[in-house]
């Protein structure tokens, strides 16, 4: 394992995590955030207040509250599926550690192997985890907060890289959940841009784990960078994010999904694939080349459904933000059935509603009632989002027709242009892949 003294120095801008007492033949990795969150515990740390109300926030001129209405838009409420999902991943995260114990023979022969494989840029020589790393699908619709989630969790997790000081010479380098875009053109060249952007973006000031990656190296050693670099910095997750219907290209892809393949089973990282219902369709009739990704768990955050109970939560907890009227025991009703009408269940637009409003009321000079401010906010918000609203009244539309048993449910050409809004379910009844 590198040390401080070296050329392979571990050195960060930030202060190291410390463990006074340590175990030499215990992974120390595995003493970092031990406990899996109760259901209880990852709602309260996934939960975002975009504004704290408090006496000073009321008491703001016009002008500052109209500015704090934009961190509204950063609140979030999880569903009880999102906080089962965290916890599962918390557990992923040491699933991967507890494979291997950095300060063991068996990982410093790992890192010389990768070492050895950049030297020579030959991936024959990059070594194979005894337990190859997983596959997880996460299917979200696009206006879902389901990206909400995934930046919470990951910000959570920790997203960068990290180093638990064990004593004077031996920091332990760790980095809970990567996350990485998934590239525009869907190529695996891209990609790997992507890994060592991230990479570097995440890890500054570490000399050790510098990239020295350019665009003029060897083609041959941009994948085993890739899976050196994670390997080394004991990733515990990777994330892919941004799959979507115009991004993923079957054929285009095909590459970038073996490497995904190679990547866990080279470095034992489980590799969580966020997407859309489309790709995962497509990825579901890919055969062997999308198995990798789609043989472990996969789950889905769709739209809301606005007759719920936590849609109304999620409305009382936005209500509840307000800079302006007096906090009610509840959201009225007439508000939660506007909020039904134009964001069909959207928790992003959700946000984007509520913030609308409290700005009418802030520049309301006759201090109306919010019930009265309704119709200007619910001409506006459809005016603003008018994309939605065609999704909406295109989910509407098909779910009529589906009710109907003598009319057949039959894909439009029209309708691909919302397939990433659609759930799973919805997508197979219309016959909708990615490219």
């Amino acid at each position: 394992m590198p040390d401080k003294s070296g050329e392979t120095s571990l050195s960060l801008q930030t202060e190291p995590e410390s463990a006074a007492k340590w175990d030499r033949h215990a992974n120390p990795l595995l003493a970092i955030d031990a406990v899996r969150p109760t259901a209880k515990t990852a709602q309260e740390l996934l939960q975002i207040k975009g504004i704290e109300v408090t006496s000073e926030t009321k008491a703001l001129s016009r002008t500052e509250k109209l500015t704090l209405t934009a961190n509204l838009d950063q609140s979030f409420n999880a569903t009880p599926l999102e906080q089962a999902i965290y916890g599962d991943l918390h557990d992923a995260v040491r699933a991967t550690w507890a494979k291997v114990n950095p300060l063991s023979p068996a990982a410093i022969e790992r890192t010389s192997g990768f070492g050895d494989a950049i030297k020579t840029a030959n991936p024959k020589h990059v070594p194979t985890a005894k337990i190859r790393g997983q596959g997880f699908v996460l299917c979200c619709a696009a206006e879902s907060g389901g990206l909400r989630f995934v930046e919470r969790t990951t910000e959570l997790l920790g997203q960068s890289l990290r180093f638990l000081s064990l004593d004077a010479d031996t920091d332990v380098p760790y980095w809970p959940a990567m996350v990485v875009r998934w590239p525009a053109c869907g190529t695996e060249e891209q990609f790997y841009a992507n890994f060592l952007a991230a990479f570097d973006a995440n890890a500054s000031g570490s000399r050790f784990f510098s990239t020295a990656f350019r665009s003029t190296a060897k083609k041959a050693m941009r994948p085993i960078y890739v899976s050196a670099l994670a390997a080394m910095a004991n990733v515990g997750l990777l994330f892919v994010v941004g799959a979507n219907y115009s991004n993923f290209h079957s054929e285009k892809s095909r590459k970038l999904l073996l490497f995904l393949d190679e990547f866990m089973a080279q470095t034992g990282i489980s590799v969580v694939f966020v997407c859309t219902a489309p790709v995962y369709e497509r990825l579901l009739q890919m055969g062997t080349v999308g198995a990798s990704l789609t043989r472990g768990a996969w789950e889905e955050i769709q739209w809301l459904v606005p007759e719920s109970s936590f849609f109304r939560e999620v409305n009382h907890s936005l209500w509840k933000q307000s800079l302006v009227w007096d906090e009610p025991d509840d959201v009225p009703e007439d508000v939660l059935t506007a909020a039904a009408e134009v964001t069909h269940g959207s928790r992003d637009a959700l946000c984007r509603f509520h913030r609308m409003l409290q700005i009418a009321a802030i520049r309301d000079t006759k201090r109306q009632k919010p019930v009265d401010l309704l119709n200007g906010v619910v001409r506006e918000f459809r005016r603003q989002t008018e994309q939605l609203q065609r999704v909406g009244q295109f989910l509407r539309d098909f779910y009529e027709r589906a009710g109907k048993n003598d009319t057949p449910v039959r894909a439009t050409p029209a309708g691909n242009v919302w397939a990433d809004f659609l759930s799973v379910d919805t997508c197979r009844a219309l016959g909708y892949l990615a490219q």
